[in-house]
């Protein structure tokens, strides 16, 4: 068994070539624009360290402060961490380690393959090119930017249990059927989602109905899926709480089976390339394919039952892969299998790609490919190695692109004063990246795998609800107003390579190289937002809304989504807000206006520069003066204490109006669109009679800038 696991360990440095000539500090990706690899890296460093250091909150992260458990915004990735934290104790690179556990991720993918491959009947040069379909496939190198994904190597050890299981249905092959599938479900949130739908079929199949072997088949992976809620609970709470959920995907045209990387040294410049994500190649190999009709057939002949779980499998799984439609050579050929999933299946509204349950199409190809290299006739058979060559090389896609993690950073002097502050700070960076930039907040979660210090930014799949209202006040520092909010928030620490003026109570901690500054914001006011003791404003009498008449800057005039109580249905800028887009609301009649509320669905996408003007008249639009302030703080609270109603109140100086229009000042800089699902304006009361109207004195400035 030693000379197949050496020539895996030989293919996965192939195929990753050239990474081996630069592990320490490079990894397959374009680290801050792909941002998975510092994430990936930060989250196996967290929940290795938790092991030990806080067992009892495994997913308590440094990142996106002021949140818990936010390890669980993305992927846990218990068992890549241990796979990588010893390599880390060793090195002190985590990076390495990183590297470490994806390329044994491969190694181990081709292995059970091929010992499933051999269980099979196939022989070792067919057993050899088993694994190497699985492990090493066009569309599961193209995930090497996402180690998650590529933490794939435990389905084929789970099959090969559950052949072992239905051979001899004892306990000890049950805990081993229960004991592989928790390995693979503490992988990957997707797997497992995905796990299921392996191991219904196949032990339906393989077993029947036998009530004994399923009673025991059954309780080893119901203790095994105990512990995974273990981990998956945090997921389900951060969806309840925060109202985690995916559009519909796009549907993947079966098309994408028979494109490949751009860099094929095969097909490269003869096929179609997918794309480096969504909609990514999923070439089989025609090799791959022809020796599947063999393999299938001696399949059927020798093993039934397991040939016909392999078929349903291979055909369920392609069908979902494409997603909600089926599309073939850019025609609709009518509804997909996933659309189903997604309507019926809550958890599929909580994940994001279809073609993902390709991996088990990959499954079933490697191995009915693998026995069907092994049924050749006697005469070809010492055509195998050759055979075995060429269809690895269909998918080999070389040289991969390499990059530098952490990205080089000009001060890491700064991040080592950090680690030794004293007590519990909360680090931001300053200047932010823009709203269509942040898979760059990737790079402050590694950096914090060495300070240990808890930091605003991150990236992941789900955005905390606060995440991008912080960020636009990041973006805008060191405005006097973004200072006061950050304070408010919490954030007691800056990294600023801003190089500019600062506004009076912040203090400078230490000068590095470049100009890179740490800063100390001072402390946050009495009652912030943040805090219990936060005094709310009261509540105001609602202006009914059955007459309103309201104008979007598409020019339609109606009730709109916005007037239909339907906090589903939303309006918004989509890609940002530019100068002069408008919000304009009718009354039936003039009305006292004292507050307009918008209604900011997750993830908060909120107005920034903005007037509001009063409609007096046809030809006159009065500017009114509001708190802008209080806007910002109002929309803070609401999505730290109520994230699923969060709104944002925009405080009016009391004036009689007939409706209102929210008028954008200037394109916002930091690229933030607008979404709104709902609007409501409320009356202010009626001034005292014999002294008239005082203005408040918290109403303060015209704009919001």
């Amino acid at each position: 068994m030693l000379a197949p696991l050496v020539g895996f360990i030989l293919l996965s440095l192939l195929f990753t070539w050239p990474l081996a000539t630069a592990p320490f500090s490079h990894v397959i990706a374009h680290a801050p624009n792909a941002g998975v690899p510092s994430l990936n890296t930060w989250a196996m460093a967290t929940v290795w360290r938790n092991l030990f250091n806080q067992p009892g909150a495994i997913l308590k992260g440094t990142a996106f402060y002021p949140y818990d458990n936010s390890v669980a915004f993305s992927e846990h990735l218990l068992v890549p961490a241990l796979m990588a934290g010893p390599v880390a104790e060793l090195t002190g690179s985590w990076t390495f380690a990183y590297n470490v556990s994806e390329l044994t991720a491969l190694v181990l993918a081709g292995f059970f393959t091929f010992l499933l491959a051999r269980h099979l009947g196939a022989s070792l040069v067919g057993a050899f090119l088993g694994g190497g379909l699985y492990a090493f496939n066009t569309w599961n190198v193209n995930e090497l930017v996402r180690s998650q994904i590529v933490s794939n190597e435990f389905f084929p050890l789970v099959l090969l249990s559950c052949l072992y299981f239905a051979e001899r249905p004892t306990w000890p092959r049950a805990l081993g059927v229960g004991g592989v599938a928790l390995l693979q479900a503490l992988c990957c949130m997707y797997w497992a989602v995905y796990l299921p739908f392996l191991l219904v079929p196949v032990l339906v199949a393989l077993v029947g109905f036998q009530v004994r072997p399923l009673a025991r088949v059954s309780a080893a992976l119901g203790a095994s899926a105990l512990l995974v809620l273990a981990f998956a609970w945090p997921y389900v709470s951060h969806g309840r709480d925060f109202g985690f959920e995916r559009d519909e995907p796009e549907s993947v045209p079966l098309d994408r089976y028979f494109q490949v990387a751009p860099q094929n040294v095969v097909y490269g410049s003869v096929l179609e390339h997918g794309q480096p994500n969504q909609n990514a190649a999923h070439f089989q190999g025609f090799l791959a394919l022809m020796l599947c009709v063999p393999g299938a057939i001696a399949a059927r002949r020798q093993r039934p039952k397991t040939a016909a779980a392999l078929f349903f499998l291979a055909a369920f799984s392609l069908a979902a892969s494409l997603g909600p439609e089926i599309w073939v050579a850019g025609r609709r050929l009518g509804p997909g299998l996933y659309g189903l999933l997604f309507e019926r299946v809550p958890v599929f509204r909580q994940i994001r790609y279809p073609e993902r349950f390709s991996i088990f199409v990959n499954l079933t190809v490697a191995i009915l490919a693998a026995i069907g290299l092994s049924s050749l006739p006697a005469r070809f058979r010492r055509l195998a190695p050759i055979v075995l060559i060429l269809g690895l090389a269909e998918h080999l896609s070389m040289p991969q692109f390499l990059d530098e993690m952490p990205p080089r950073d000009t001060s890491p002097d700064v991040y080592n004063a950090i680690r030794e502050l004293p007590g519990e700070i909360v680090v931001a960076e300053v200047p932010a990246n823009g709203y269509l930039m942040g898979r760059r907040d990737a790079r402050v979660m590694y950096y914090s795998i060495a300070h240990g210090k808890r930091t605003v930014e991150g990236y992941t799949g789900y955005f905390p609800p606060l995440y991008w209202l912080v960020k636009w006040h990041l973006f805008n520092f060191p405005s006097e107003q973004s200072v006061k909010f950050l304070s408010d928030f919490g954030v007691t620490t800056l990294v600023d390579r801003t190089k500019g003026a600062l506004p009076s109570g912040v203090e400078v901690l230490g000068s590095f190289k470049d100009g890179v500054r740490l800063l100390r914001l001072p402390p946050a006011a009495a009652g912030s937002f943040m805090t219990d003791g936060f005094r709310a404003r009261p509540e105001l009498e609602e202006i009914p809304r059955a007459s309103w008449e309201m104008r979007l800057p598409e020019g339609k005039v109606g009730r709109s989504p916005l007037l239909d109580a339907d906090p589903g249905t939303t309006w918004s800028t989509i890609g940002g807000q530019t100068r002069d887009a408008f919000i304009r609301v009718r009354f039936g009649s003039s009305e006292r206006l004292g507050r307009v509320r918008l209604y900011l669905p997750l993830p908060v996408r909120f107005p920034t520069h903005f007037i509001m003007e009063g409609v007096a008249d046809e030809d006159r639009s009065p500017v009114l003066a509001f708190d802008g302030d209080w806007a910002f703080t109002s929309l803070a609270r609401s999505l730290w204490k109520s994230p699923l109603a969060a709104f944002m109140d925009i405080d009016l100086e009391p004036v009689v109006v007939s409706g209102f229009r929210i008028r954008v000042l200037e394109d916002d800089p930091f690229q933030l669109p607008i979404t709104i699902s709902e609007i409501r304006a409320y009356r202010a009361p009626s001034p005292p009679r014999s002294t008239g109207t005082v203005p408040d004195p918290d109403l303060r400035g015209k704009s919001v800038r």
